[in-house]
Protein backbone atom coordinates (compact mmCIF):
# COMPACT_ATOMS: atom_id res chain seq x y z
CA UNK A 1 0.00 0.00 0.00
CA UNK A 2 2.76 2.48 0.66
CA UNK A 3 5.94 0.43 -0.24
CA UNK A 4 7.89 3.05 -2.75
CA UNK A 5 5.17 5.58 -2.82
CA UNK A 6 5.04 9.66 -2.76
CA UNK A 7 3.21 10.40 0.36
CA UNK A 8 1.27 13.72 0.61
CA UNK A 9 0.26 13.98 4.74
CA UNK A 10 -2.32 17.05 4.58
CA UNK A 11 -2.32 18.95 7.78
CA UNK A 12 -0.05 18.36 11.12
CA UNK A 13 -1.49 19.02 14.33
CA UNK A 14 -1.94 15.90 16.01
CA UNK A 15 -3.19 13.30 13.21
CA UNK A 16 -0.71 14.42 10.92
CA UNK A 17 2.06 14.09 13.26
CA UNK A 18 1.23 10.73 14.35
CA UNK A 19 0.85 9.70 10.45
CA UNK A 20 4.21 11.09 9.34
CA UNK A 21 5.68 9.76 12.19
CA UNK A 22 4.58 5.88 11.45
CA UNK A 23 5.27 6.51 8.27
CA UNK A 24 9.08 8.11 8.20
CA UNK A 25 10.73 4.95 8.89
CA UNK A 26 9.06 2.92 6.25
CA UNK A 27 9.80 2.41 2.75
CA UNK A 28 8.15 5.48 0.93
CA UNK A 29 8.92 9.28 0.35
CA UNK A 30 6.73 11.65 3.45
CA UNK A 31 5.76 15.15 2.36
CA UNK A 32 3.67 17.26 4.97
CA UNK A 33 1.44 19.68 3.86
CA UNK A 34 0.59 22.41 6.73
CA UNK A 35 -1.47 25.67 6.68
CA UNK A 36 -0.04 27.32 9.65
CA UNK A 37 3.59 28.55 9.78
CA UNK A 38 6.81 26.94 10.26
CA UNK A 39 7.65 28.82 13.14
CA UNK A 40 4.85 27.13 15.00
CA UNK A 41 6.55 23.88 15.30
CA UNK A 42 9.83 24.54 16.24
CA UNK A 43 11.09 20.95 16.86
CA UNK A 44 10.02 19.10 13.48
CA UNK A 45 13.35 19.26 11.96
CA UNK A 46 14.95 16.34 15.10
CA UNK A 47 11.44 14.67 15.10
CA UNK A 48 11.26 13.97 11.60
CA UNK A 49 14.53 13.95 9.74
CA UNK A 50 12.92 11.90 6.96
CA UNK A 51 10.28 13.60 6.22
CA UNK A 52 9.72 16.86 3.85
CA UNK A 53 7.77 19.47 4.61
CA UNK A 54 6.06 22.70 3.64
CA UNK A 55 4.48 25.29 5.57
CA UNK A 56 2.18 28.48 4.90
CA UNK A 57 -0.55 26.87 2.55
CA UNK A 58 -1.11 23.84 0.95
CA UNK A 59 0.36 24.20 -2.99
CA UNK A 60 -1.25 22.47 -5.37
CA UNK A 61 1.79 20.88 -7.39
CA UNK A 62 2.41 18.96 -3.74
CA UNK A 63 -0.49 16.87 -4.31
CA UNK A 64 -0.60 16.62 -7.72
CA UNK A 65 2.72 14.67 -7.38
CA UNK A 66 1.70 12.35 -4.71
CA UNK A 67 0.89 8.87 -5.11
CA UNK A 68 -1.36 8.70 -2.10
CA UNK A 69 -2.67 11.43 0.49
CA UNK A 70 -3.41 11.14 3.95
CA UNK A 71 -5.99 13.81 4.84
CA UNK A 72 -6.44 14.98 8.65
CA UNK A 73 -10.25 15.25 9.94
CA UNK A 74 -10.40 19.03 9.97
CA UNK A 75 -9.02 19.73 6.52
CA UNK A 76 -12.12 18.93 3.96
CA UNK A 77 -11.02 17.09 0.98
CA UNK A 78 -13.00 19.87 -1.40
CA UNK A 79 -10.07 22.41 -0.73
CA UNK A 80 -8.65 23.05 -4.43
CA UNK A 81 -5.19 21.24 -4.14
CA UNK A 82 -6.85 18.36 -3.09
CA UNK A 83 -10.27 18.35 -5.27
CA UNK A 84 -7.28 18.54 -8.27
CA UNK A 85 -5.59 15.76 -7.15
CA UNK A 86 -8.98 13.77 -6.96
CA UNK A 87 -9.89 14.63 -9.92
CA UNK A 88 -6.41 13.06 -11.47
CA UNK A 89 -6.98 10.03 -9.86
CA UNK A 90 -5.05 10.30 -6.89
CA UNK A 91 -6.22 8.21 -3.65
CA UNK A 92 -7.30 10.36 -0.53
CA UNK A 93 -7.29 8.68 2.60
CA UNK A 94 -7.86 9.13 6.23
CA UNK A 95 -5.59 7.91 8.77
CA UNK A 96 -8.12 5.61 10.15
CA UNK A 97 -7.95 4.03 6.62
CA UNK A 98 -3.83 3.79 7.10
CA UNK A 99 -4.23 2.54 10.58
CA UNK A 100 -6.51 -0.59 9.33
CA UNK A 101 -4.54 -1.91 6.90
CA UNK A 102 -1.62 -2.42 9.88
CA UNK A 103 -3.56 -2.66 12.80
CA UNK A 104 -3.75 -6.40 14.63
CA UNK A 105 -6.16 -7.30 16.92
CA UNK A 106 -10.31 -6.29 17.46
CA UNK A 107 -11.44 -3.16 15.56
CA UNK A 108 -14.59 -1.44 17.25
CA UNK A 109 -15.55 1.72 16.11
CA UNK A 110 -18.01 4.09 17.78
CA UNK A 111 -19.60 7.34 15.93
CA UNK A 112 -22.78 9.34 16.46
CA UNK A 113 -23.38 12.94 16.48
CA UNK A 114 -23.71 12.71 20.59
CA UNK A 115 -22.10 10.45 23.37
CA UNK A 116 -18.88 9.03 21.24
CA UNK A 117 -16.31 10.04 24.01
CA UNK A 118 -18.61 8.60 27.01
CA UNK A 119 -19.09 5.20 25.06
CA UNK A 120 -15.83 4.66 23.75
CA UNK A 121 -14.43 5.43 27.87
CA UNK A 122 -17.12 3.32 29.09
CA UNK A 123 -16.74 0.49 26.55
CA UNK A 124 -13.37 -0.02 27.52
CA UNK A 125 -13.60 -0.04 31.05
CA UNK A 126 -16.18 -2.90 30.20
CA UNK A 127 -14.06 -4.87 28.09
CA UNK A 128 -10.86 -4.33 30.69
CA UNK A 129 -13.43 -5.18 33.60
CA UNK A 130 -14.25 -8.56 31.77
CA UNK A 131 -10.39 -9.17 31.43
CA UNK A 132 -9.22 -8.09 27.93
CA UNK A 133 -6.49 -5.54 27.08
CA UNK A 134 -8.84 -2.53 25.53
CA UNK A 135 -7.10 0.67 24.17
CA UNK A 136 -9.31 3.57 24.00
CA UNK A 137 -8.20 5.76 20.80
CA UNK A 138 -9.14 8.06 17.84
CA UNK A 139 -10.98 11.34 18.22
CA UNK A 140 -10.69 11.02 21.56
CA UNK A 141 -7.18 11.27 22.20
CA UNK A 142 -4.25 9.21 20.78
CA UNK A 143 -5.10 8.56 16.97
CA UNK A 144 -5.36 4.58 15.79
CA UNK A 145 -2.61 4.69 13.79
CA UNK A 146 -0.06 5.04 17.07
CA UNK A 147 -0.94 1.35 18.33
CA UNK A 148 -0.43 -0.24 14.82
CA UNK A 149 3.25 -0.87 15.62
CA UNK A 150 3.40 -2.97 18.19
CA UNK A 151 -0.50 -3.68 18.03
CA UNK A 152 -1.30 -7.17 18.87
CA UNK A 153 -3.87 -9.97 17.81
CA UNK A 154 -5.59 -10.53 21.41
CA UNK A 155 -5.74 -6.56 21.73
CA UNK A 156 -9.60 -4.76 21.41
CA UNK A 157 -9.00 -1.07 20.13
CA UNK A 158 -12.08 0.85 20.60
CA UNK A 159 -12.12 3.66 18.45
CA UNK A 160 -14.13 7.49 18.02
CA UNK A 161 -14.47 8.02 15.09
CA UNK A 162 -15.95 11.17 13.23
CA UNK A 163 -17.98 11.90 10.21
CA UNK A 164 -15.01 13.57 8.50
CA UNK A 165 -12.68 10.54 9.12
CA UNK A 166 -15.53 8.14 7.85
CA UNK A 167 -15.45 10.46 4.50
CA UNK A 168 -12.21 9.44 3.13
CA UNK A 169 -12.58 5.62 3.54
CA UNK A 170 -12.26 2.54 1.29
CA UNK A 171 -10.93 -0.54 2.99
CA UNK A 172 -11.76 0.22 6.56
CA UNK A 173 -13.91 -2.43 8.74
CA UNK A 174 -14.32 -2.60 12.06
CA UNK A 175 -15.51 -6.04 13.54
CA UNK A 176 -18.11 -4.18 16.02
CA UNK A 177 -19.11 -0.98 14.64
CA UNK A 178 -21.44 1.20 16.35
CA UNK A 179 -23.67 4.67 16.06
CA UNK A 180 -25.59 5.79 19.11
CA UNK A 181 -27.23 8.13 17.52
CA UNK A 182 -27.58 10.94 14.53
CA UNK A 183 -28.91 14.52 14.77
CA UNK A 184 -28.22 17.76 13.33
CA UNK A 185 -24.66 18.96 13.81
CA UNK A 186 -21.59 20.55 11.35
CA UNK A 187 -23.67 22.69 8.87
CA UNK A 188 -20.92 24.61 8.58
CA UNK A 189 -19.23 21.76 6.77
CA UNK A 190 -21.96 20.06 5.14
CA UNK A 191 -24.90 21.56 3.37
CA UNK A 192 -27.55 19.38 4.87
CA UNK A 193 -27.64 16.59 7.21
CA UNK A 194 -28.06 14.10 4.16
CA UNK A 195 -24.14 13.84 3.57
CA UNK A 196 -23.55 14.05 7.00
CA UNK A 197 -25.63 11.16 7.97
CA UNK A 198 -24.64 9.26 5.00
CA UNK A 199 -20.62 9.94 6.04
CA UNK A 200 -21.77 8.05 9.38
CA UNK A 201 -23.27 5.11 7.65
CA UNK A 202 -20.06 4.80 6.25
CA UNK A 203 -18.91 2.84 9.25
CA UNK A 204 -20.86 -0.56 8.39
CA UNK A 205 -20.07 0.21 4.41
CA UNK A 206 -17.08 -2.79 4.52
CA UNK A 207 -19.01 -4.85 7.35
CA UNK A 208 -19.27 -9.01 6.51
CA UNK A 209 -21.91 -11.35 7.66
CA UNK A 210 -19.42 -12.43 10.47
CA UNK A 211 -19.06 -8.56 11.61
CA UNK A 212 -21.79 -6.44 14.01
CA UNK A 213 -23.49 -3.60 13.71
CA UNK A 214 -24.31 -1.68 16.99
CA UNK A 215 -27.52 0.61 16.25
CA UNK A 216 -30.10 2.80 18.46
CA UNK A 217 -33.46 1.55 17.46
CA UNK A 218 -34.83 4.75 18.72
CA UNK A 219 -33.40 6.66 15.94
CA UNK A 220 -35.64 7.09 13.43
CA UNK A 221 -32.93 7.49 10.43
CA UNK A 222 -31.03 4.55 11.71
CA UNK A 223 -33.98 2.53 12.39
CA UNK A 224 -35.44 2.65 8.92
CA UNK A 225 -31.64 2.64 6.68
CA UNK A 226 -29.86 -0.68 7.62
CA UNK A 227 -31.76 -2.77 5.23
CA UNK A 228 -28.48 -2.80 2.72
CA UNK A 229 -25.96 -3.49 5.96
CA UNK A 230 -24.29 -6.98 5.38
CA UNK A 231 -23.73 -7.49 9.23
CA UNK A 232 -25.82 -8.67 12.39
CA UNK A 233 -28.17 -6.00 13.41
CA UNK A 234 -27.22 -5.22 17.41
CA UNK A 235 -30.35 -3.00 18.53
CA UNK A 236 -30.61 -0.74 21.30
CA UNK A 237 -33.51 1.20 23.10
CA UNK A 238 -34.41 2.76 26.40
CA UNK A 239 -37.36 3.16 25.01
CA UNK A 240 -39.17 0.30 23.73
CA UNK A 241 -38.22 -3.80 23.05
CA UNK A 242 -36.13 -3.83 19.59
CA UNK A 243 -36.23 -7.06 17.60
CA UNK A 244 -32.42 -8.01 18.73
CA UNK A 245 -30.03 -6.34 21.56
CA UNK A 246 -30.31 -4.87 24.71
CA UNK A 247 -33.18 -2.59 26.15
CA UNK A 248 -34.16 -0.67 29.73
CA UNK A 249 -36.66 -1.17 31.94
CA UNK A 250 -36.45 1.29 34.71
CA UNK A 251 -33.32 1.66 34.94
CA UNK A 252 -32.23 -2.04 34.20
CA UNK A 253 -30.59 -2.99 30.92
CA UNK A 254 -31.91 -6.25 29.88
CA UNK A 255 -31.30 -8.34 26.95
CA UNK A 256 -34.04 -9.35 24.73
CA UNK A 257 -33.19 -12.81 24.96
CA UNK A 258 -33.76 -13.01 28.45
CA UNK A 259 -32.24 -11.43 31.70
CA UNK A 260 -30.95 -8.47 33.48
CA UNK A 261 -27.51 -7.51 32.26
CA UNK A 262 -27.13 -4.24 34.21
CA UNK A 263 -28.37 -1.89 36.42
CA UNK A 264 -27.69 1.48 35.03
CA UNK A 265 -29.14 3.43 38.15
CA UNK A 266 -26.55 2.32 40.24
CA UNK A 267 -23.47 3.88 38.44
CA UNK A 268 -22.82 7.36 38.78
CA UNK A 269 -24.33 8.24 35.39
CA UNK A 270 -26.91 10.37 35.65
CA UNK A 271 -29.42 11.79 32.36
CA UNK A 272 -31.25 10.14 29.70
CA UNK A 273 -27.95 11.21 27.04
CA UNK A 274 -25.75 8.14 30.11
CA UNK A 275 -28.34 5.62 29.83
CA UNK A 276 -28.18 5.77 25.73
CA UNK A 277 -24.13 5.44 26.04
CA UNK A 278 -24.44 2.80 28.02
CA UNK A 279 -26.91 0.76 26.37
CA UNK A 280 -24.42 1.30 22.97
CA UNK A 281 -21.34 0.15 25.38
CA UNK A 282 -23.33 -2.44 27.17
CA UNK A 283 -24.53 -4.07 23.48
CA UNK A 284 -20.56 -3.93 22.44
CA UNK A 285 -19.06 -5.82 25.78
CA UNK A 286 -21.78 -8.41 25.46
CA UNK A 287 -20.37 -8.85 21.64
CA UNK A 288 -17.07 -8.83 22.96
CA UNK A 289 -17.62 -11.71 25.80
CA UNK A 290 -17.67 -9.51 28.71
CA UNK A 291 -20.00 -10.90 31.61
CA UNK A 292 -22.42 -8.79 33.54
CA UNK A 293 -20.94 -9.06 36.68
CA UNK A 294 -17.81 -7.30 35.72
CA UNK A 295 -20.08 -5.03 33.43
CA UNK A 296 -22.02 -3.51 36.50
CA UNK A 297 -18.89 -2.94 38.09
CA UNK A 298 -17.28 -1.08 35.65
CA UNK A 299 -20.57 1.20 35.55
CA UNK A 300 -20.03 1.78 39.55
CA UNK A 301 -16.85 2.88 39.08
CA UNK A 302 -17.60 4.99 36.05
CA UNK A 303 -17.25 8.51 36.84
CA UNK A 304 -18.09 10.14 33.48
CA UNK A 305 -16.15 12.88 31.15
CA UNK A 306 -15.28 16.30 32.14
CA UNK A 307 -17.50 18.87 30.32
CA UNK A 308 -20.59 16.58 30.01
CA UNK A 309 -23.35 17.34 32.29
CA UNK A 310 -20.81 17.24 35.17
CA UNK A 311 -21.57 18.19 38.19
CA UNK A 312 -19.51 21.38 39.57
CA UNK A 313 -21.13 22.46 42.97
CA UNK A 314 -23.93 23.39 44.98
CA UNK A 315 -24.05 27.12 46.13
CA UNK A 316 -26.47 28.51 48.53
CA UNK A 317 -29.26 25.43 47.20
CA UNK A 318 -28.68 26.11 43.54
CA UNK A 319 -26.59 23.01 41.60
CA UNK A 320 -24.18 24.44 39.21
CA UNK A 321 -23.61 21.72 35.73
CA UNK A 322 -20.87 21.79 33.31
CA UNK A 323 -22.34 20.78 30.10
CA UNK A 324 -19.54 22.52 27.59
CA UNK A 325 -18.99 19.25 25.36
CA UNK A 326 -22.59 20.13 24.37
CA UNK A 327 -21.84 21.22 21.18
CA UNK A 328 -24.80 20.62 19.03
CA UNK A 329 -28.57 21.49 19.97
CA UNK A 330 -29.39 17.45 20.45
CA UNK A 331 -27.16 17.28 23.16
CA UNK A 332 -28.89 20.03 24.57
CA UNK A 333 -32.27 18.54 24.33
CA UNK A 334 -30.48 15.49 26.36
CA UNK A 335 -29.46 17.39 28.74
CA UNK A 336 -32.63 19.34 29.37
CA UNK A 337 -34.55 16.07 29.40
CA UNK A 338 -32.10 15.03 32.40
CA UNK A 339 -33.83 17.92 35.25
CA UNK A 340 -37.83 18.53 35.87
CA UNK A 341 -36.95 22.41 35.76
CA UNK A 342 -36.05 25.50 37.24
CA UNK A 343 -33.02 25.54 34.73
CA UNK A 344 -30.64 28.49 33.86
CA UNK A 345 -29.89 27.69 30.53
CA UNK A 346 -26.37 29.39 29.13
CA UNK A 347 -26.24 29.03 25.70
CA UNK A 348 -24.14 30.31 22.74
CA UNK A 349 -20.92 30.06 20.77
CA UNK A 350 -20.11 29.97 17.17
CA UNK A 351 -22.78 29.26 15.30
CA UNK A 352 -22.68 25.33 13.77
CA UNK A 353 -25.82 25.78 11.45
CA UNK A 354 -28.29 23.80 13.79
CA UNK A 355 -32.27 24.88 14.02
CA UNK A 356 -32.20 26.29 17.42
CA UNK A 357 -35.99 26.46 17.44
CA UNK A 358 -36.07 22.59 18.38
CA UNK A 359 -35.69 23.46 21.84
CA UNK A 360 -38.61 25.52 21.90
CA UNK A 361 -41.10 23.19 23.96
CA UNK A 362 -38.90 21.51 25.91
CA UNK A 363 -37.24 25.70 27.04
CA UNK A 364 -41.13 26.84 27.82
CA UNK A 365 -41.21 23.94 30.05
CA UNK A 366 -37.97 23.68 31.85
CA UNK A 367 -35.67 26.90 31.99
CA UNK A 368 -36.42 29.76 33.88
CA UNK A 369 -34.21 31.94 31.61
CA UNK A 370 -32.12 32.02 29.05
CA UNK A 371 -28.24 33.51 29.06
CA UNK A 372 -27.00 34.25 26.13
CA UNK A 373 -23.30 34.61 24.70
CA UNK A 374 -20.70 34.75 22.17
CA UNK A 375 -21.56 34.87 18.56
CA UNK A 376 -24.56 33.12 17.93
CA UNK A 377 -26.44 34.66 21.15
CA UNK A 378 -28.61 37.13 18.51
CA UNK A 379 -29.64 34.34 16.35
CA UNK A 380 -30.62 32.02 19.30
CA UNK A 381 -32.57 34.84 20.89
CA UNK A 382 -33.90 35.38 17.72
CA UNK A 383 -35.02 31.61 17.29
CA UNK A 384 -36.10 31.09 21.03
CA UNK A 385 -37.03 34.43 21.86
CA UNK A 386 -40.76 33.87 21.83
CA UNK A 387 -39.98 30.92 24.35
CA UNK A 388 -38.26 32.43 27.19
CA UNK A 389 -37.07 35.36 28.78
CA UNK A 390 -33.10 35.65 27.70
CA UNK A 391 -30.71 38.19 28.29
CA UNK A 392 -27.00 38.84 26.33
CA UNK A 393 -23.46 38.65 28.09
CA UNK A 394 -19.97 39.79 26.87
CA UNK A 395 -18.55 36.75 28.79
CA UNK A 396 -19.52 33.37 30.15
CA UNK A 397 -18.50 34.61 33.79
CA UNK A 398 -20.63 37.59 34.01
CA UNK A 399 -23.53 35.12 32.44
CA UNK A 400 -22.64 32.75 35.34
CA UNK A 401 -22.73 36.12 38.01
CA UNK A 402 -26.22 37.12 36.72
CA UNK A 403 -27.76 32.82 37.24
CA UNK A 404 -26.23 33.29 40.51
CA UNK A 405 -27.96 36.43 41.55
CA UNK A 406 -31.37 35.04 39.81
CA UNK A 407 -31.21 31.77 41.31
CA UNK A 408 -33.35 30.51 44.16
CA UNK A 409 -32.64 27.08 46.60
CA UNK A 410 -33.81 24.28 44.06
CA UNK A 411 -33.00 26.26 41.00
CA UNK A 412 -30.09 24.33 38.43
CA UNK A 413 -27.76 26.65 36.56
CA UNK A 414 -26.50 24.74 33.16
CA UNK A 415 -24.13 25.56 30.83
CA UNK A 416 -24.87 24.20 27.55
CA UNK A 417 -24.27 25.95 24.39
CA UNK A 418 -25.41 23.82 21.40
CA UNK A 419 -22.37 25.67 19.80
CA UNK A 420 -18.92 25.13 19.05
CA UNK A 421 -16.36 27.25 21.67
CA UNK A 422 -13.75 28.82 18.91
CA UNK A 423 -15.28 32.42 19.04
CA UNK A 424 -14.39 32.92 22.96
CA UNK A 425 -12.18 30.19 23.67
CA UNK A 426 -9.71 27.32 22.82
CA UNK A 427 -12.01 24.66 22.72
CA UNK A 428 -14.82 23.21 24.41
CA UNK A 429 -12.24 22.18 27.59
CA UNK A 430 -10.68 25.96 28.38
CA UNK A 431 -15.30 26.72 28.10
CA UNK A 432 -15.86 24.32 30.73
CA UNK A 433 -13.02 25.34 32.77
CA UNK A 434 -13.90 28.62 32.68
CA UNK A 435 -17.21 27.72 33.36
CA UNK A 436 -16.25 25.85 36.53
CA UNK A 437 -14.47 28.51 37.98
CA UNK A 438 -16.99 31.05 37.32
CA UNK A 439 -18.52 28.72 40.29
CA UNK A 440 -15.62 28.11 42.38
CA UNK A 441 -15.47 31.95 42.57
CA UNK A 442 -19.17 31.89 44.06
CA UNK A 443 -18.29 29.66 46.77
CA UNK A 444 -15.58 32.36 48.51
Amino acid sequence: MIEGKRIVVAGFARTGQAVAEFLQNRNCAVIVSESRAEKEFPDYKERFPEVEFEFGGHKKETFLRADLIVISPGIPDSIEAIAEAKKKGIRVISEIELAYHFLKGTLIGITGTNGKSTTVELTGAMIRAGGKNAIVCGNIGTPLIQYCQNSKTDDYYVVEISSFQLETIYDFRPHIAAIINLAEDHLDRYPSVKPYYEAKMRIFENQKPNDFAVVNFDDPYLRNHMQNVKSNLFWFSRKEKPPSGVYSDDGLIKSISGGSVVNFSLGKLKGVHNLENTLCAASISLLCGVLPKPMQRAIENFEGLHHRMQFVAEVGGVRYYDDSKATNVDAVVKSLESFPGNIFLIMGGRDKGCDYRVLDSLVRQRVKKLLLIGEAKDRIGKELGQAKEFEFYKSLEQAVQSAANAAVLGDVVLLSPACSSFDMFANYEERGKAFVNSVKKLCK
